[in-house]
This record gives C-alpha cells, structure tokens and sequence, in this order.
C-alpha cells in the first residue's frame, strides 16, 4: 500500500523488490498524471485509487503487510495518527507500517502499534511501526 502515493516512488520501488501487489492512493490530479505515466513505462499493472486517503480508509480493504505512508503537506500528529489507527484493521498481524515526517515533527502514536525503528536523513525523519500483539 502506497499511501499519499504522489509519482509512486515507494510502491514501484516495493514492486521491484518482489511485492506481488500495490495499491496506490492520491488524490492530486497532476500527482495522478505522474504515477499513471510511472506505471506505464513501467509496465506495471498496480490498482490506483483516485481518492482522499481519508476516504480511501471508509472502503479500504486488505490484508496489507507493508504500507508506506507520505503526506505532500505538514500533517498534524495527531491526523496522522487517526489515518494510522483507522488503517489498522486492514493490517496484517505482522504489518510493517513506514511513515516520513519533516525533521523535528512529533511522531504520531497511533493505536494498535509500536515504533520500531527512527532515522533521521537530513530533514526528514522515517518511522516504521510494527502492529502490536
């Protein structure tokens, strides 16, 4: 899963690496153009929500095992918790779940998993979770 998927970089590069399946999730129109033209020379045959992730998560499906997840725009802790709490349920039992952050940003704590690991590159921060058991 490819969450404010933008060109698609982090799903395309997961397809590489052997992902039988991504769905990618944006909403932004030239964002869309860009990630359906990546497809395309690439060849790849990958399912493209044209949607909010907000909305996204009122139909989602799953099971998913690893969700990266990238938000364009400073986003709340807080929001960006409830996109990963309300994400949960469609998570697999040992779901990896990676986030980036501007450098400096509070780290979400959203409920159902546990931070396991941060890196700091320049300004920007990677969080992955791991769900809890």
């Amino acid at each position: 899963m490819d969450l404010y998927a933008g060109a698609g970089s982090f799903g395309i590069e997961a397809m590489s690496r052997g992902a039988d399946r991504v769905t990618f999730v944006e909403s932004a129109r030239p964002a869309l153009r860009a990630l359906k033209a990546n497809l395309d020379a690439l060849d790849i045959d990958a399912e493209v929500c044209a949607m909010s992730v907000e909305r996204w998560l009122t139909r989602q499906d799953g099971p998913h095992d690893l969700v990266f997840c990238d938000p364009p725009w400073p986003m709340a802790s807080g929001d960006l918790a409830s996109v990963l709490t309300s994400l949960a349920p469609s998570l697999t039992p040992d779901a990896i779940v990676v986030i980036t952050r501007r450098t400096g940003d509070v780290e979400p704590e959203p409920a159902g998993m546990r931070i396991s690991d941060v890196r700091a590159l320049g300004g920007t921060t990677i969080i992955r979770y791991v769900m809890e058991r």
